[in-house]
């Protein structure tokens, strides 16, 4: 997806996921982008409509923040 911040829209994807965050038992590639138990259309949807003038208040969010829009993407209460 191009956007103009992707590094930091990248880290607030991987912050607000990383309670769904899945570990291989073996090294692959790719392997700290893998999540379980998350809504993929959520997410997508999520991601397309992020509003990049907001980046720079990402820094703000705190965990609770960050784990209520997790739930809000995984569909989990």
């Amino acid at each position: 997806m191009e956007c103009n911040y992707p590094g930091d829209l990248e880290k607030h994807t991987h912050r607000v996921l990383k309670s769904k965050r899945f570990e291989p038992d073996e090294k692959v590639e790719g392997g700290t982008e893998m999540f379980t138990e998350i809504n993929e259309v959520r997410v997508i949807h999520y991601l397309r409509n992020f509003d990049e003038a907001s980046v720079d208040s990402l820094t703000s969010l705190t965990d609770t923040d960050c784990s209520n829009i997790c739930k809000l993407l995984t569909g989990k209460r």
